[in-house]
C-alpha cells in the first residue's frame, strides 16, 4: 500500500527523479525473478536500449517488475515467452513494451483491471495464482 501512495500523495513525498540507465533496470529485474523464470520453462527476448531515463528508479522498477512477473504468474499452463522492448520512437517519445504469448484478460475485465484488488477470478485460475490485486494499480498509480 505504500507503494501505491507515495505517487497518489500531495508534493509532500516528493519522487526521487534521477537519471537512471533503462536496460540495467531491466536487466535487475529479470535476475531477480531468474528462478521463477526457470521453473516455468519461460523465455524472455530484450530488446531495450541503453537509453537514460530520468525518473524515480525505484517505480520504474515495480513497474516493470509487476508486468513482468504478472506474464509469468497470470499464465499456468504454458511456458511463457515474454518479449520485452524499450526504446525512443519517431517522436523521440520512449516507450516501453511488454508482451506474453498467454491467455488474455476478458474484454469485460478490462476496465477494472487498474482498480486496488481487483482479480480476474474466473479466466485466470485464481485458486492456483496468489496475489493482492495490487500489481497494475501500483502500475498505474506510478505513471
Amino acid at each position: 500500500m505504500l507503494v501505491i501512495s507515495k505517487p497518489e500523495s500531495d508534493d509532500t513525498v516528493p519522487l526521487n527523479l534521477a537519471p537512471f540507465n533503462i536496460a540495467t533496470c531491466v536487466r535487475d529485474i529479470i535476475e531477480r525473478i531468474e528462478l521463477v523464470i526457470k521453473k516455468k520453462k519461460s523465455t524472455i527476448e530484450l530488446d531495450v536500449s541503453d537509453a537514460q531515463l530520468i525518473g524515480d528508479h525505484f517505480y520504474w522498477t515495480q513497474i516493470l517488475f509487476n508486468l513482468v512477473e504478472n506474464a509469468l504468474k497470470q499464465n499456468p499452463s504454458i511456458p511463457p515467452h515474454i518479449p520485452i522492448n524499450a526504446d525512443l520512437d519517431q517522436n523521440n517519445n520512449f516507450k516501453i513494451h511488454i508482451s506474453d504469448n498467454g491467455i488474455r484478460i476478458p474484454a469485460t475485465d478490462l476496465p477494472f483491471i487498474f482498480k486496488r484488488f481487483y482479480r480476474v477470478e474466473k479466466h485466470h485460475f485464481q485458486t492456483q495464482v496468489k496475489g493482492t490485486g495490487l500489481g497494475l494499480s501500483i502500475v498505474k498509480a506510478s505513471r
